[in-house]
């Protein structure tokens, strides 16, 4: 999923991988700032979730800024 902020100089860019492996992403053609925030929403297992009144199983990592 992508979207652009109102005033178009943001792009939110969301990827889900439900698999265990590595998968590269091809942006070419497309021109990127030279760094970018990087985060990682994840649990222990595929099938963690959250629910309301239990120990929460998923978490937002922030992997701080990546260079592009």
């Amino acid at each position: 999923m992508a979207a652009l902020n109102d005033s178009g100089d943001t792009l939110t860019l969301s990827l889900v991988n439900p698999t265990d492996k590595e998968v590269m992403l091809n942006l070419e053609g497309i021109k990127l700032p030279s760094k970018a925030a990087q985060y990682l929403i994840t649990g222990e297992k595929n099938s963690s979730y959250n629910a309301p009144g239990k120990k929460r199983e998923v978490d937002i990592h922030d992997l701080g800024e990546v260079s592009i």
